[in-house]
């Protein structure tokens, strides 16, 4: 079964798909594998160098909701399995997870995590030839700042808002920062929302939210988009784009990087002494 017809089916047919995978757990060739299941080809690439390839196979399932679909169709089974989902909003909102063996990012996403560490946010510079610019990257959360909360609040109340089409990168400066200009393109995609949602609405629920970092509330995907228009605006770098800042991320986020996170500590928690031949070291 290929990635891809796996992440299609997952959405519309996960008990299908968990008995395809049972079939393949009852087959010597997974015998005493540990499957972990990641949301997109993305995460595959940061967490592959992570675990141990002899004994974790790492399946996409093409985002949180048909992940979470094909997980609870499969642990009847009793196959061995775990999960890391992008943490999105869910602990700021407080949805943690209630299965010991489905956990969140640090962060916001995957790409948060990393990027939280500071010697990978200066990699992506150094590897272009540049001096780590700090400045430019507070300017980018801070371009996103509006996106960012609309987002959290749509989250914390359940609006159902589609920004899936939303694309930050090519925006002005002015659009981006503006709650009307991001509203009115939204809200047409996005019939299921019923309600009427002011720039007031937002500002109030931030105002009441505990204050958050800004990786934690930053999707990964529209700060990458960013950051490399950014870099190529203001230092002539034409050859850059969200793919080419994440091969250096994921480069860069090894191993020993990975045992300072929080994701990593609660995974051996859980696997205990198996932990020994779940993580690639």
């Amino acid at each position: 079964m290929s990635e891809f017809d796996m992440e299609e089916r997952a959405k519309t047919k996960p008990e299908e798909i968990a008995n395809s995978i049972k079939m393949e757990w009852d087959s010597p060739a997974f015998d005493g594998k540990v499957l972990l299941l990641v949301e997109n080809n993305n995460d595959r690439k940061c967490y592959f160098k992570l675990f141990n390839h002899n004994t974790v196979e790492i399946r996409t399932t093409g985002g949180c909701n048909g992940m979470k679909r094909l997980f609870d169709a499969f642990q009847p089974f009793g196959i061995p399995n775990f999960a890391i989902q992008d943490s999105d909003f869910a602990r700021v909102c407080g949805r943690m997870p209630i299965e010991r063996n489905y956990f969140l990012t640090d962060y916001h996403d995957h790409e948060m995590m990393c990027l939280s560490d500071n010697e990978i946010m200066v990699a992506i510079f150094e590897n272009h030839a540049i001096a780590y610019d700090s400045d430019l990257v507070a300017m980018t959360f801070d371009e996103l700042k509006t996106l960012s909360y609309f987002k959290w609040f749509n989250y914390h109340h359940h609006l159902n808002l589609n920004f899936k089409g939303y694309k930050p990168r090519g925006k002005s400066k002015v659009d981006l920062m503006s709650f009307g200009s991001i509203y009115n393109d939204v809200r047409p995609q996005s019939p299921k929302c019923t309600v009427i949602i002011t720039e007031d609405d937002v500002s109030a629920f931030v105002s009441s939210q505990t204050k958050q970092s800004f990786f934690e509330i930053t999707n990964g995907h529209d700060f990458l988009d960013m950051l490399s228009l950014n870099i190529a605006n203001k230092y002539s770098i034409h050859d850059i784009n969200q793919d080419s800042l994440r091969a250096i991320i994921y480069s860069c986020f090894t191993f020993s990087r990975f045992v300072k996170t929080m994701l990593y500590q609660a995974i051996k928690d859980w696997a205990r002494t198996s932990s020994e031949v779940l993580f690639a070291a």
